[in-house]
């Protein structure tokens, strides 16, 4: 009778999984698939004095109710990259998607915007689309030679960005590729501090990935991804899944067109307030 019980929870489990993995797809089936789509939605983009030159990175930050833990993340950002240009001699720009806050999210960013005019960009949604319209709407207006995707919740170290930068930029012709950053090091570390049944919620969801989209990177969902531009907007114009699972979606694509991946290990940390959007 156990071993009935355990095969009925593990077949329920599984039916759950399957079906919160692929409802997005349903779901999202009439979303726009392009900027010129989306522009339709858009308030306002601001910037000031942006510097024309072509900068080497752009920064995509996409955003929802996030007046409290963006502060830290963008003041971390914005000293990390500031060194990081000044001891490389490169540039950059920040670009902060807010996908239809109803807080303060917007006000706070255009405070930045007002102190770092010439390397911030805002771009504000008129209702929530998911993260990954947000970051599709920073992709098409990014002007960077890579584009950076990180999560506006400062989880992982932005001090690690260098070590995906230099996984693209060794090779100068690679003119398609992506370094993804990784926490599957850390993979040990969060079991042991997780409940039985959070866990495996997670061993499912990986067993999912595996069989139905890839097994060749360990971590698909941590929200640090460096990509050279031409890929970003080949990946993303190609999208359908604007919700939480978009990421899984990237990495099909990326191996059926044959585009360089590259996992890269970051530290990352557990911020309160995480939530899950669309």
């Amino acid at each position: 009778k156990f071993k009935s019980l355990l095969i009925f929870v593990a077949i329920g489990i599984l039916t759950i999984g399957i079906g919160w993995f692929f409802y997005p797809i349903l779901r999202n089936g009439n979303s726009p698939r392009n900027f010129s789509e989306f522009s339709d939605f858009i308030v306002v983009e601001k910037h000031k004095n942006l510097n024309c030159t072509i900068p080497d990175v752009s920064i995509v930050v996409p955003t929802f109710n996030e007046e409290k833990r963006l502060p830290y993340m963008m003041d971390a950002t914005l000293i990390y990259f500031q060194n990081w240009a000044l001891k490389y001699n490169r540039s950059y720009e920040i670009i902060l998607v807010d996908d239809g806050s109803s807080d303060n999210t917007f006000d706070i960013a255009s405070r930045y915007l007002n102190a770092h005019s010439d390397h911030f960009r805002i771009v504000k949604l008129l209702r929530n689309f998911g993260k990954a319209a947000a970051v599709r709407v920073g992709v098409d207006v990014a002007n960077g030679n890579k584009i950076l995707m990180v999560d506006a919740d400062g989880a992982t170290d932005i001090n690690d960005f260098n070590k995906l930068y230099e996984h693209i930029d060794k090779d100068s012709e690679r003119n398609e590729a992506i370094a993804i950053g990784s926490r599957s090091h850390l993979a040990g570390k969060s079991i042991a501090t997780r409940s039985f049944f959070r866990t495996i919620l997670m061993k499912g969801f990986h067993l999912l990935v595996t069989i139905f989209c890839t097994s060749k990177i360990a971590d698909t969902q941590c929200g640090f991804k460096l990509f050279t531009s031409k890929a970003a907007k080949t990946l993303f114009s190609n999208l359908h899944l604007y919700g939480w699972a978009f990421d899984i979606e990237l990495i099909y694509i990326a191996e059926k067109l044959n585009i360089s991946m590259f996992e890269v290990q970051v530290n990352w940390k557990e911020i309160e307030g995480s939530k899950l959007i669309r």
